[in-house]
């Protein structure tokens, strides 16, 4: 199967082994250079990056503030982050507290139209778009 994926850039975390690496080999299979991003290269990455698919980023991501090595608007990857996780505590507390029926909803909006979107003139000059839609994920 044609993934489309050749002259594409994936980002792959835990590339070094395990599931992450053996994600990173079959995107690099697939045709895409690889950002590989992991605490350390292990045994089988440097091969990868011998064939000049895969890039490795040394990232602990443990680490407050690790992932502005890896993303280039860093306030996204935190943005999507907080939001995952807002989504996976409400699932789990209301697995939790559904015996004592008591339901937990979480309220997870995405871009709201407001002046931000809207008004031209609060645009920075020469700018196609908002700057609130060029900060959202592939800028749509």
């Amino acid at each position: 199967m044609d993934l489309h994926l050749s002259g594409k850039t994936a980002l792959v975390t835990g590339a070094s082994k395990g599931i992450g690496l053996a994600i990173t080999k079959a995107l690099v299979d697939a045709g895409a250079q690889v950002v590989a991003g992991s605490r350390t290269r292990g045994d089988r990455l440097p091969a990868l990056e011998e064939a000049g698919q895969v890039s490795f980023v040394p990232v602990d991501l443990s680490k407050p503030g690790a992932a502005e090595e890896l993303v280039p608007n860093p306030g996204i990857a935190d943005y999507c982050a907080t939001k995952a996780a807002v989504a996976n505590f409400a699932k789990a507390l209301s697995n939790e507290l559904a015996p004592k029926n008591i339901r937990v909803n979480a309220v997870s909006p995405g871009p709201v139209l407001t002046g931000l979107w809207t008004d031209r003139a609060a645009w920075p000059m020469g700018s196609p778009r908002p700057p609130a839609r060029r900060r959202t994920v592939f800028g749509r």
